[in-house]
Parts: C-alpha cells; structure tokens; sequence
C-alpha cells in the first residue's frame, strides 16, 4: 500500500497561496513600503537589477528571470548558463540583458522577447562582475583577468569565431597564461619547459607553456631589478617552486573545455529548434563573440572595478590597478601594499577605494586632477 498526500494536491496548492497572500497582507501592514513577494528561484539569488518596473534576477540556479514589479508576473525566464549566474548588467537603451556565470559565459538577451542573442566567450571560469558604459562591456573573473567587449549589438570591429573551430584569439598583449589558440609553443614557452621534463606530460598546451614562458620572464626582470645574476636552471626553479599556479591553469583549461562542450551541445540543440527561446536556427558564428581585450596583472580573482568608457580601476590581490579601455594596456599601480581590495568608485575627477592594511580597514581618495 502506496500512503497518498494527507491532502489533495489542489487543496494544497490553494491552502499554500492563502497561506502566501497572508504573509503578504501582514507585511504590508508591518511595512507601508512594502509591494510583494517574486518567487520562483529554486537556489539562492545572487544578484538583482532594473529598470522602471522591470525587475531583473540571476541565481545560483543558474537562470534569469524578468519580474513585473508591479503586477508579479514572471515575464521571461531566460535558460542557457550552465552553472550558477553572479552578475548582471543592463542596456536600457537597447533593451538587453547582459548576465556573467561560473560556466565562464557572457549571455546577451532582449529583455521583450527573452531571446538569446550573443555569447561572450573568452574567461577560464566565473565572470563575478560586469560593467557597461559608452559601448565598451568590461567583466571580470576569477581567471585574474579583465576582458574588453566592443558592444556585441551596436557593430564595430567586435571579432567573431568560425563555427569550425570556437576558439579565443590571443592578443597582442595577452601574453600571460597564455590563451587557448591552435598555434604552436613560442621559443620562450619551449626553452622554459625544457628546463624541467616532468611538465612534458602535460601534453601539448600552448596556455600552460605560455604561462610558463611568461613565469620565466618575470623571475628574470625581478632577478634583474635586484642586479642579481640568475644561475643556469634558475628560471627553472623559480617556476617549478610554483606547481600550484601551473595546476590551477591546468584545471581552468579543462573547466573551460568542458563549459565548451555544453554551450556546443547547447548550440546544436537550438540549431534544431530543441531550446525554447534559444533563437533556433541562428548560426554559431552570429551568437559567439570574442573579447577585443585581456588585461592581466592581477594575481588573483577581481574583487571590483569600475569603468567609465575610457578608463578601469581594479582591485584585487594587494593593489588598486589603472587601464586605459581603449588601448587595454595598463597605466599604472594607484595603491600597493595591501591586504584586500574592498570597492572602487570614482568619478570624472576622484577615486575612492575601500582597503584593508593589515586588519584595518581605510578609506584611500585619489584626485585623478592633480
């Protein structure tokens, strides 16, 4: 014998929404503000914007979802990341929805009809944080880098990927940790993995060479700048001291290959008309785009920036970085020394950063005028 619900179903469902109404009349008594509740969420909500009586959502159920604030109506639940959703951002002109997940993606979406309409694809892992000013899209991820999108809807010279080979091109300058790119290893790359055979395992891996070549030239400059001579097999051992480094590159990479495989899966579906809302029948090549720009220097995940269409503000490890949008090149270091990059905020003139030194926390003003 199979014991039934000790009520019927749609009794319960209506004990349930009296039970809600309820608790909305008591808080609306309690709280003259108050309007009403949106659920709907069936993980934690990570991060909430809007506009007018649009209220936007993304969570760690790894959905969007578009809220009418003033009637509660669910307007669009928009599917596709893979894995939980941390930032959001909107284009209020264009009316877009641009949102940043652990699965590494950046999805655009036109918040009247819920359609996907561009993949950003070009971090290692969770894009944390988004901001979007004067056409220029600016993320950061826990890959320590920031990335430069020309606006994927307003044209210009944003880069797309063939639907043969899905891959990031590397930039001139995105010569740290190396991007993933069908090219073979540099001389520099080969000389610093020559220097120790255990890492030839690895198997071919342009990223991981490249992040080792460019280890070898950073123990070189600080061993230069210490007017210090680096013995044979120095470089070597300054690198290989970091195996850690290496293994987190090497997890990112095969993170990233995996979230490859899903959006693939993700894209052949829609292709097929298999995801709702997905803009079925639209080639790879029109929804994935490249970034216009990496910017490294940061050695750990990025905790805030700002941007303003012309210049970046970062923090993270222990410094406050500053870089120009439109060159992606970096400036200079603002602040040094630090235990932890809070928040930046700046505006046409001054920068205020919340820091921490040594178990204290300060607040640092910069004058950008003098």
């Amino acid at each position: 014998h199979v014991a039934g619900p000790s009520r019927p179903i749609a009794a319960a469902a209506t004990a349930d929404q009296e039970q809600q109404q309820q608790q909305q009349q008591q808080s609306s008594r309690a709280n003259p503000y108050y309007v009403r509740t949106l659920t709907g969420h069936s993980d934690s909500v990570r991060t909430v914007t809007g506009f007018g009586n649009m209220v936007v959502s993304g969570s760690y159920d790894g959905s969007v979802r578009v809220w009418d604030a003033l009637t509660g109506v669910l307007r669009h639940q928009l599917n596709g990341h893979t894995s939980k959703v941390y930032a959001l951002v909107l284009d209020t002109d264009m009316h877009l929805i641009f949102s940043g997940s652990m699965d590494g993606f950046i999805r655009v979406w036109d918040w009247d009809t819920g359609v996907c309409l561009r993949i950003l694809r070009g971090h290692l892992t969770l894009v944390g944080l988004l901001g979007l000013d004067h056409s220029a899209l600016v993320s950061a991820g826990a890959d320590q880098t920031l990335r430069i999108w020309d606006h994927p809807m307003r044209g210009g010279a944003a880069s797309t990927l063939s639907d043969s080979q899905m891959v990031m091109r590397q930039r001139p300058f995105s010569n740290i940790a190396g991007d993933l790119v069908p090219a073979a290893v540099s001389p520099a790359a080969s000389s610093a993995l020559n220097a120790f055979p255990h890492l030839h395992n690895l198997g071919p891996n342009a990223m991981l060479a490249n992040h080792i070549a460019a280890a070898a030239a950073a123990a070189a400059a600080a061993a230069a700048a210490n007017q210090a001579q680096v013995a044979p097999g120095g470089l070597a051992q300054a690198i290989a001291a970091n195996p850690q480094q290496i293994h987190i590159m090497q997890q990112l990479q095969l993170q990233q290959r995996a979230n490859d495989q899903l959006l693939h899966q993700q894209l052949n579906n829609m292709a097929g008309g298999g995801e709702h809302g997905g803009g079925g029948g639209v080639a790879l090549a029109d929804l994935l785009r490249t970034d216009r720009a990496v910017l490294r220097g940061h050695s750990t995940a990025i905790t805030c920036f700002q941007h303003d269409g012309t210049k970046i503000v970062s923090g993270a490890d222990n410094t406050v970085k500053l870089w120009d949008v439109r060159t992606g090149l970096f400036v200079r270091d603002l602040l040094t020394n630090l235990t932890s990059v809070w928040q930046v905020r700046f505006d046409s003139r001054r920068c205020v950063a919340a820091v921490n030194r040594n178990d204290t926390t300060y607040f640092d003003i910069m004058d950008f005028g003098l």
